[in-house]
C-alpha cells in the first residue's frame, strides 16, 4: 500500500512516496531531521481495504502522532491499520437521470458529527466511498452553489434529521 508523509507544517512531502513490501516492511529515504507525519493509504480499488490512518491511528492530521528524525535511522514504526468497508453509487439528475460529475459527497457519524472521509463523483456521477471503520454512517451530498443542486442527505432528504444510516461492517463493500 502507499505511504504519505507529511512535515509537521502539514504540507504533502511527495519527494518521498514510498509502498509496503509483500510483509509489510516499509523504508522511506534520507529525511533530514525534523518531525514528520506517516499515512498509510491504501487503494480499495487493488483490494486494500484498510482505513486510510496516521501512524498511531489517527484519521486526520490534527490527531496524528509525530516521528521525530534526529540524526539516526527512526525504528520501530509500525501502522496498525483497521479493516474497512466502503460503499458505492452514482448521483443522478432526478429529472433527467444523467449522471452528476464532481460533486462532493461527505460522512457523517450518526450524531451528526462529520467524518474525515470524503470523495468526488467521476465523470458520470459514479462514486466510490471508503474504506471507513465499521459502523452506521449517513452519507450527504453538498454540491457547489454553481453546481445548481441542492444539498442532500441519503436516501433523498434535504435534512440531517430524516436522513437514514448506511451501516458498514468491517469489509463490506456495495
Amino acid at each position: 500500500l502507499y505511504l504519505d508523509l507529511y512535515h509537521s507544517s502539514g504540507e504533502f512531502l511527495s519527494g518521498y512516496p514510498a509502498t509496503t513490501a509483500a510483509d509489510g516492511s516499509f523504508a522511506l529515504g534520507a529525511l533530514p531531521p525534523g518531525s514528520y507525519f506517516l499515512k498509510a493509504d491504501p487503494d480499495p480499488a487493488n483490494g486494500q481495504f484498510f482505513v486510510p490512518s496516521f501512524y498511531n491511528g489517527a484519521f486526520q492530521l490534527s490527531g496524528a502522532t509525530p516521528i521525530v528524525i534526529t540524526s539516526s535511522d527512526a525504528t520501530g514504526i509500525n501502522l496498525d491499520l483497521l479493516p474497512g468497508g466502503t460503499v458505492s453509487g452514482r448521483v443522478v439528475d432526478k429529472v433527467t437521470g444523467a449522471g452528476l460529475p464532481d460533486l462532493d459527497l461527505d460522512l457523517f457519524d450518526t450524531n451528526g458529527l462529520r467524518q474525515p472521509f470524503t470523495v468526488q463523483t467521476d465523470a458520470a456521477g459514479n462514486y466510490l466511498l471508503g474504506p471507513v471503520p465499521a459502523g452506521a454512517y449517513l452519507i450527504r451530498v453538498d454540491p457547489t452553489l454553481a453546481q445548481g443542486y441542492a444539498r442532500a442527505y441519503f436516501p433523498d432528504t434535504p435534512f440531517i434529521t430524516q436522513a437514514k444510516p448506511a451501516n458498514m461492517p468491517a469489509t463490506w463493500k456495495n
